[in-house]
């Protein structure tokens, strides 16, 4: 059996469709089982709490692998109480989704995963590493200042990054966990372009049928803006941080493991874009 972590968010929701398809038995982790009311006939749905190190080890029963996705916000916490519960409960393999940053210096959200990485190297267990490039919905962040002023404003430069939809790193970890192989393999997720911000307004502007332009601000307006909004200091510093990288070309990385594994392109921006455009819409008058 497998137990599934993170159920609920973006990849979670398409890795349970994913595995269901396969018809993989499959035991999801949640801390409100009610939201996962959909899925009561095809998954075993658990009450548990990844910061609560209590409520695992009876998740943990009878379960082969395990598919780790930390949401945090102590992310090295919960990693660390998910391997040590996988321990004590003799699992044979364990999945983690962390990031490419966590090979690049640790950049972004890259550094919260490598205590829990090292962890799990060092465990005894079977491990697979997914290192996801930025996530495609992390640009759902930017409709604000969109639909207000047209403008993306980061301090990204002519930087790229391989975007990738959240459903196809969902569908390598399915691959992952349904077949053999992938013992102490790390796998880089990439999209199948590397896209500048520019880039990705100019496909947000052919979806949505008007301009969107990106204004590369200077890093201190940047943190400025990201403060006055109310955002914490450690997440200000790490997508500031992230964002030079990006400037520095550090991110912009192509890998073909998504077609390897799967046996089909990756999903690419636009396809993304088109599927989510009402996201980047006005409301409708009332």
């Amino acid at each position: 059996m497998i137990l599934i972590t993170g159920a609920t968010g973006n990849i979670g929701r398409h890795l349970l469709d994913e595995l269901v398809r396969t018809e993989a038995e499959v035991r999801a982790l949640v801390r409100d089982p009610y939201r996962l009311d959909g899925y009561r006939d095809r998954v075993h749905v658990v009450q548990g709490d990844l910061d609560d190190p209590a409520t695992l080890d009876p998740a943990m029963e009878g379960i082969s692998t395990l598919f780790v996705l930390a949401a945090g916000p102590d992310v090295p916490a919960q990693d660390a109480a998910l391997i040590e519960a996988a321990q004590r409960a003799g699992v044979k393999q364990v999945v983690m989704v962390s990031s490419l940053g966590a090979e690049l210096g640790g950049i972004g959200g890259g550094r919260p995963h490598q205590p829990g990485e090292r962890l799990l190297r060092e465990s005894g267990l079977g491990w697979t590493l997914l290192h996801p490039s930025e996530f495609m919905t992390n640009t759902l962040w930017w409709r604000d200042t969109i639909l207000a002023a047209g403008s993306i404003f980061v301090p990204t430069g002519t930087g790229r990054v391989g975007f990738v939809d959240p459903s196809d790193i969902a569908a390598v970890a399915a691959r992952v966990l349904t077949t053999d192989g992938h013992d102490g393999v790390t796998y880089r997720i990439t999209g199948p372009e590397a896209l500048s911000t520019a880039d990705v307004a100019a496909h947000l502007s052919a979806v949505i049928g008007r301009p969107v332009q990106h204004v590369d601000v200077p890093e201190e307006a940047f943190r400025a803006g990201m403060e006055q909004a109310g955002f914490p200091p450690p997440l200000v510093a790490l997508q500031v941080e992230y964002c030079a990288a990006v400037k520095a070309g550090t991110v912009d990385i192509m890998t073909d493991d998504v077609p390897a594994l799967l046996g089909r392109p990756a999903r690419d921006y636009l396809a993304w874009a088109e599927e989510h455009a009402v996201a980047f819409a006005p409301a409708p008058a009332e």
